[in-house]
């Protein structure tokens, strides 16, 4: 069960980031209306791309100082990247604390220690705290190198309880989830499901101040930050220390709000429901790469609902996956910046966020690559983004043929 949470929520998390990417941090400009971004997905590798033999390792002995105490540093995983950031490999120590990266093509790399379980800090070589400042650790076509070890520190860590008040009656959660970000927002470092009494156990964490994030997905509870805050500068900081633990950061989650509507479209000049729209509902204070609060899709009345929010102020999308109308944000906008926000209360229901869709463009072409003469590429994908805003408008893969 824990490794099923574990991978629902990094698919909603990954899927948030992908989708925050898509929709508001594109920054080029260009002078077309519309810039197309063309990408593939699986292909056949370029065409000046030469076989390295993969016959070269890396190894040593991960130790974990806890507190001083030194021991073997069993469930860490350690990863060899390349400088241009290029996953190669990874491995997950044994009980001794050995490791060995094989087999490596010749080249230079930079390794990675992370372990979630063992609560350990993510460092990098030679104790760098990031990518940029990591020790280079080359390899020659055969090379053995080996003594490449790493001592690693075991982080501060939160715990507490996360519970739901309905009608009064306090109950635990059993489908939330844990989040911990940077005091200043920059960063999501780390995260953890709820168990099925409520607890959770978040550590990993080097000292500082951080603020915690409790959510759930498709839920009618309301998510919110450490100490009961509705949003990120309002949530009290909390406090980690390497090696300790700090107690009794819980929360108490309510039944959220609602904000309902209807979409139409007028793709043959009259207006009628649409079904299938995707709504969502993006807080005006949410962090880069929090995705959206909620979303909902329009039923064949063309209704929607989206439940579970905290009262604050939130954009909302129109987004249409089959591309026959145009996207649009509340009310009438074609972006993020210039949407009409709404006004969401604690326990309340705003309705009649209503939008109506017009008939869409199209683009189309073909997609090919050059590798060894003409040859189409059957797995890309299209995006299209607005040359003046940023903003993604829709995308789609390419049709096999």
């Amino acid at each position: 069960m824990m490794l099923a949470g574990a991978l629902k929520q990094m698919k909603v998390v990954m899927g948030n980031i992908y989708r925050r990417i898509r929709e508001r941090s594109f920054a080029a400009a260009l002078t077309l209306t519309a810039l197309l971004v063309v990408g593939t997905l699986a292909g056949a590798a370029p065409a000046n791309a030469v076989a390295d033999p993969a016959t070269a390792s890396i190894s040593g002995i991960v130790t974990i100082d806890t507190g001083g105490v030194l021991s073997p540093g069993a469930d860490v995983q350690v990863y060899a990247v390349t400088a241009s950031h290029a996953w190669v490999t990874s491995v997950q120590n044994d009980a001794t604390g050995h490791y060995s990266l094989t087999p490596l093509p010749a080249g230079e790399y930079k390794l990675n220690s992370s372990g979630w379980q063992s609560g350990i800090i993510s460092e990098w070589y030679q104790d760098s705290p990031d990518f940029a400042a990591a020790t280079v650790v080359s390899v020659a076509n055969a090379q053995a190198r080996q003594g490449v070890d790493a001592q690693v520190t075991v982080g501060g860590k939160i715990t507490g309880t996360v519970t739901k008040n309905v009608d009064g009656v306090i109950t635990p959660v059993q489908s939330a989830y844990v989040t911990v970000y940077s005091a200043d927002g920059e960063a999501s470092f780390s995260w953890a499901s709820v168990k099925a009494d409520g607890t959770y156990s978040v550590g990993s964490r080097p000292s500082g101040d951080y603020v915690v994030y409790f959510q759930t997905f498709y839920s009618s509870l309301a998510n919110e930050y450490s100490r009961n805050a509705a949003d990120f500068t309002s949530a009290q900081r909390i406090a980690m220390r390497v090696g300790q633990t700090t107690l009794g950061i819980d929360a108490v989650l309510e039944t959220g709000s609602t904000i309902t509507g209807t979409v139409t479209s007028n793709i043959d000049g009259t207006a009628k429901p649409l079904a299938g729209v995707r709504v969502s509902a993006t807080a005006t204070s949410a962090l880069e790469y929090q995705g959206e609060a909620s979303s909902g899709q329009t039923d064949a009345a063309g209704h929607y609902s989206m439940i579970g929010l905290a009262a604050g102020s939130y954009k909302i999308r129109f987004y249409n996956t089959d591309s026959a109308v145009v996207s649009k944000w509340h009310t009438d906008a074609n972006d993020f910046a210039t949407a009409t926000a709404v006004a969401v209360t604690a326990h309340a229901t705003v309705p009649n966020i209503d939008a109506n869709l017009q008939a869409a463009s199209s683009i189309s072409g073909t997609v090919t690559q050059t590798f060894g003469g003409v040859a189409k590429v059957a797995r890309s994908y299209v995006d299209v983004y607005s040359a003046t805003s940023g903003d993604y408008i829709t995308g789609g893969p390419t049709a096999v043929d």
